[in-house]
């Protein structure tokens, strides 16, 4: 039963270590790619915007009539990998197929949002789901990307 156990832990160890190796890969792949973001959150009173192409960030936030001037920073060396990373744990031409864990935006309850990909010209999009409860799969990605932006989730 001990040779089991001790089989059973080596081998996941081992899974998961080959598993962090291919993300990294993935990602100096896509360092390597061209690789613009877009977030959009809205609803009738508020829009928000973030674009991250260049390696630069531009974040709006307003109401639609009235929206605020853009702002655009460079964005640091780490949080591009971490971007980066982030990105290469997901399945880019699944992103359309996420479930959107709830759906307070169909009736004004949350913003709705949306994600947008672009790798070397090839676009992948989420379906809407509510700004601040993105599908788990790219929770990590979402909350990276907003929290760069400087602009809060609510």
């Amino acid at each position: 039963m001990k040779k089991l156990l001790t089989l059973l832990v080596l081998t996941l160890i081992t899974a998961t270590g080959c598993k962090s190796q291919a993300t990294s890969a993935d990602a100096k792949k896509l360092a390597q790619s061209s690789v613009k973001y877009e977030y959009r959150a809205y609803t009738r009173g508020t829009v928000i915007n973030i674009a991250i192409s260049d390696w630069g960030i531009g974040a709006s936030k307003g109401s639609p009539n009235d929206l605020l001037p853009e702002t655009f920073k460079a964005i640091a060396e780490k949080d591009k990998n971490v971007l980066l990373e982030e990105t290469a744990k997901v399945n880019l031409a699944g992103l359309e197929t996420l479930e959107a864990p709830t759906k307070k935006h169909q009736f004004d309850g949350a913003l709705a949002a949306s994600l947008k990909i672009t790798v070397d010209g090839k676009e992948y999009q989420t379906v809407t789901f509510d700004h601040g409860n993105p599908p788990t799969e790219i929770k990590a990605l979402v909350e990276k990307i907003i929290a760069l932006s400087g602009l809060e989730k609510e």
